[in-house]
């Protein structure tokens, strides 16, 4: 995607080269009385946490289905509702998910939604649909089970909910992972040893840095709890697949 700047230093030389002729290659055979230069050792560099990318708190690989479904409550008094309530296949046979997601006041008989189509061979976020009607899509694609050290971009495109395009920017997200489980205690008296990723998120239109924390296993299929703009949100209930704890939201 990025221009090859080395390609270009090396075809440069080798230009300069076919320009300077046998006069070039004899400078260069010269012999020297110089002693060889000793190349100065690397810069000890203190390694990074190992991570087991066989440990089942970051392979999140278990499928979604119709059904399933995620509340969370924050120390706030807000709630997220999340719930998979579509499923197609596109192209060549790639499963996605229609992930609908609801947020507001604890107790609100009226929550924003927001629905998201999601890519199930890539887990990447495609595009949303916000309350006004508005769509945000995403190129290649928002990853949501990116759960290593790592840095990655995507494009996000706006239209209005007539279609036409309102902006266009690049997001850049970097992700580090706690080198040691964390444990926690779910509301239905469960403890569970979650992962923790770590997220800061740089958006091109303001530049502002957003720090964000995951929790997650594999159980669950998604995050067992999440903390953004300084708001932790808990896991409450849960389904995905056969496996189920607490009491889902109507």
């Amino acid at each position: 995607m990025r221009a090859k700047p080395f390609l270009l230093l090396a075809l440069t030389l080798v230009a300069a080269g076919c320009a300077g002729g046998d006069a070039e290659e004899d400078r260069l055979a010269s012999p020297t009385d110089l002693p060889p230069s000793v190349p100065a050792p690397p810069r000890a560099s203190t390694p990074g946490p190992h991570v087991d990318l066989d440990d089942p708190g970051y392979r999140m690989v278990g499928a979604w289905r119709v059904g399933d479904a995620w509340d969370y409550e924050s120390d706030a008094g807000r709630v997220v509702r999340l719930r998979v309530v579509d499923e197609r296949t596109v192209g060549g046979g790639a499963k996605h998910f229609l992930l609908e997601e609801r947020r507001g006041a604890l107790g609100s008989a009226s929550l924003a939604v927001e629905r998201s189509w999601v890519d199930g061979e890539a887990w990447t976020r495609v595009n949303t649909t916000l309350p006004s009607g508005a769509e945000q899509r995403y190129q290649p694609g928002e990853p949501l089970r990116e759960f290593r050290n790592a840095t990655y971009a995507y494009d996000e495109t706006s239209l209005d909910p007539a279609g036409r395009e309102t902006g266009h920017h690049t997001i850049t997200t970097t992700a580090r992972l706690r080198p040691a489980h964390q444990t926690l205690f779910l509301p239905w008296g469960q403890y569970v040893e979650a992962r923790v990723v770590e997220q800061s998120t740089r958006h091109s239109a303001t530049e502002a840095i957003v720090n964000s924390t995951r929790w997650v296993h594999v159980d669950y299929l998604n995050d067992v709890q999440f903390q953004e703009e300084g708001e932790t949100f808990k896991l409450t209930a849960v389904r995905a697949g056969e496996f189920r704890r607490g009491t889902l939201a109507g």
